[in-house]
């Protein structure tokens, strides 16, 4: 497995994506590096909501990679940790 780190300046820390080949196929997931060291990586999936079966598309993040791993994170959003337990979410970004 080969792991590539695309990173900032020095100073500014965004994430970084992993590259992964598998099966001859290579793969790109973004993957956030918590304060406690943890390295998460960030999915989407459709899901449909209870009560009016309307679909909707949820982020989340993961410590493995799964179905509907992404390469980046969506326009529009940015990753923040949460103060108690450091767990990284997506946060509309401010422009």
């Amino acid at each position: 497995m080969a792991h590539r780190l695309d990173r900032q300046p020095e100073g500014v820390y965004t994430g970084r994506t992993v590259s992964t080949v598998v099966a001859e196929e290579e793969t790109m997931a973004f993957a956030h590096t918590n304060k406690k060291g943890q390295t998460y990586f960030l999915h989407e999936r459709m899901v449909t909501l209870r009560g009016n079966n309307r679909q909707q598309k949820i982020y989340f993040f993961s410590l493995s990679q799964k179905d509907g791993v992404l390469d980046s994170v969506p326009d529009g959003w940015q990753v923040v940790e949460t103060a108690s337990s450091g767990m990284p979410v997506l946060k509309k970004a401010v422009h």
